[in-house]
């Protein structure tokens, strides 16, 4: 027996209204954590203890076709307001979230789909669109859409998500593959690690089937010889032909080889071909058996003609930053079993703490400085702000997959503490922006002075935000990130999407042609995750990539 839309929309609204009536019944009806250890507790073990709250996104698709997604949710959302405030609408957060939908509904479909794909990202002033990864910049890989599904998934706009897959697919299917270097650590993290998280959410086997075919075409570049086995820099995807730069003279640099792994680890276990993650795993042996130093800290520079390291540069910013970050979540995505990776995360953190943490002398806000040859550099590039993430997810993931408190405290506290140092480069510039760059300790009379004052929407603080708020439930990170979401909404909302800034030190910075594919994949995603429900993609099952990318971590058939 069929069913009219308007029969089966007013069945689907019961439904939920019943099942948010049970919701709002065991939530009340059982004991109420009166304690923060008991608030801690909830958020921290991520506990399953009612299902998902993404009802209204898994309605919606099952509705398709029957009328607008938009109108649907929205006549939702309505619905829960009348029924369960401060459960899924009705609420501040909520109102929030909406909010970030809409900027990437006018970032991505507004902006980059129509004035830019498939070129690889959006020039949101003029409104055309470049690609800037590939050395031949004629042809576009459709980046940023790749870059952007599993944000437009995880945001409910599940029809959106069928026609960019269906888009994405057509053309690299009709295209000849891009005949021009691309860098193989971009391809992976972004190309690669796209594909596979969106195939991990949604199960289009298209995606899963793309992502095998990229990367059977960059492992050539996994072929040099001893005596350090590592990729190369770059590759052409329809030559595959591969080499490094002139400018790197001869150099690897560490995190862009080093931070390929749980990218090709999860695409080997997907689909059962073993030549990824044995790629994978050459880098982290070589990692584990020549380190620099003796402290976990490594330099960023490699010799390609002997595995002897050419720079005594230590950074957690450009060029370092996300090889620690893969150490923790080569770890996490094997469910903690292989403890070697945690080996080496633990000891470079003890290095980071010892070598590179510092307090400011002005405040005491902690920074994170660099070192070159022996001398601390005391600059701090924005792009280090992920590390209070990485520190609390250290410190929660030990706890729950070895059982452990040990340093839980100091790993905690040191996340809290640079998490709000990088929230504080915002608070104190006239746009609410955070700088490229900070000079910290110049003079007595301030913590830090600005170095490059542009702002080019990165994500690495929100990221942290995200963290911390998803580890402790603690909502003055909601309103540090929504103070950060309306001064991009301020300054950078353009006709065609949102741009980078400069002159972030001034009340008006000058808006500058230019939306990175991280925007959407990274910046907007974690934005909007703060705002979910603490049990949307927990912890405890997923791991997201450096592109912030959700992967599921591996567990043990029973």
């Amino acid at each position: 027996m069929s069913m009219k839309p308007k029969h089966l929309l007013i069945l689907g609204l019961t439904v939920l209204i019943l099942f948010n009536a049970s919701i709002l019944f065991s939530r009340f009806s059982s004991k109420s954590p009166s304690s923060s250890a008991s608030r801690q507790r909830h958020y921290e073990l991520q506990t399953n203890e009612h299902p998902s709250l993404d009802v209204p996104s898994i309605f919606v698709e099952k509705m398709e076709g029957l009328e607008d997604e938009d109108q649907l949710r929205e006549q939702i959302n309505q619905n829960n307001a009348q029924t369960t405030p401060g459960i899924i609408g009705g609420d501040e957060s909520s109102a929030r979230k909406e909010k970030i939908r809409e900027a990437f509904i006018h970032a991505f479909q507004n902006g980059y789909m129509k004035h830019a794909f498939p070129r690889d990202e959006l020039l949101p002033i003029s409104g055309g669109g470049y690609s800037p990864w590939i050395s031949s910049h004629t042809q576009g890989m459709a980046l940023s859409a790749i870059d952007a599904l599993d944000t437009m998934w995880i945001m409910g706009y599940r029809k959106l998500f069928k026609d960019t897959v269906r888009r994405v697919v057509h053309h690299w299917e009709t295209q000849s593959w891009p005949n021009g270097k691309i860098s193989l650590f971009e391809t992976v993290i972004r190309i690669i690690g796209g594909l596979v998280s969106a195939y991990e959410l949604s199960h289009e086997k298209p995606l899963l089937d793309l992502a095998q075919k990229v990367a059977d075409r960059i492992m050539p570049a996994f072929s040099n010889q001893p005596p350090y086995n590592l990729p190369s820099c770059q590759i052409n995807l329809l030559t595959q032909h591969h080499s490094c730069p002139h400018w790197t003279e001869n150099t690897l640099i560490l995190s862009e080889f080093s931070t390929i792994q749980v990218e090709l680890i999860r695409l080997s276990e997907l689909t059962q071909n073993s030549q990824y993650k044995v790629a994978a795993d050459r880098v982290t042996e070589f990692l584990r058996a020549n380190p620099p130093r003796a402290d976990g800290l490594y330099y960023v520079q490699l010799d390609t003609r002997s595995p002897v390291w050419r720079s005594k540069h230590v950074t957690l910013g450009m060029w370092g930053d996300s090889t620690y970050e893969y150490f923790l979540k080569q770890w996490i995505l094997t469910g903690g079993k292989d403890e070697s990776h945690w080996d080496m995360y633990e000891k470079a953190l003890n290095g980071i703490i010892d070598k590179l943490v510092v307090k400011s002398n002005k405040s005491g806000l902690v920074y994170i400085q660099e070192i070159r040859g022996d001398m601390p550099v005391n600059k701090m590039e924005h792009l280090v702000c992920f590390a209070g993430g990485m520190f609390a997810l250290g410190a929660f993931q030990r706890k729950r997959l070895r059982g452990t408190y040990e340093n839980y405290n100091r790993d905690m506290q040191l996340a809290k503490d640079f998490t709000k140092t990088c929230y504080e480069t915002y608070k104190r510039m006239p746009s609410g922006l955070g700088p490229e760059t900070t000079k910290w300790n110049v003079d007595s009379t301030n913590d830090f002075i600005v170095g490059i004052n542009k702002y080019v929407l990165r994500p690495e603080t929100v990221e942290s935000l995200f963290y911390l708020w998803k580890i402790t439930g603690e909502p003055m990170y909601k309103d540090w990130m929504w103070g950060i979401f309306e001064a991009i909404e301020k300054h950078c909302k353009t006709p065609a999407g949102y741009c980078s800034v400069k002159n972030v030190d001034t009340h008006e910075p000058e808006k500058v042609d230019q939306m990175h594919s991280y925007f959407l994949a990274e910046t907007l995603k974690y934005m909007y995750l703060t705002f979910e429900e603490a049990d949307v993609l927990p912890l405890t099952e997923w791991v997201f990539n450096t592109e912030a990318h959700p992967l599921r971590i591996q567990v043990d058939p029973k």
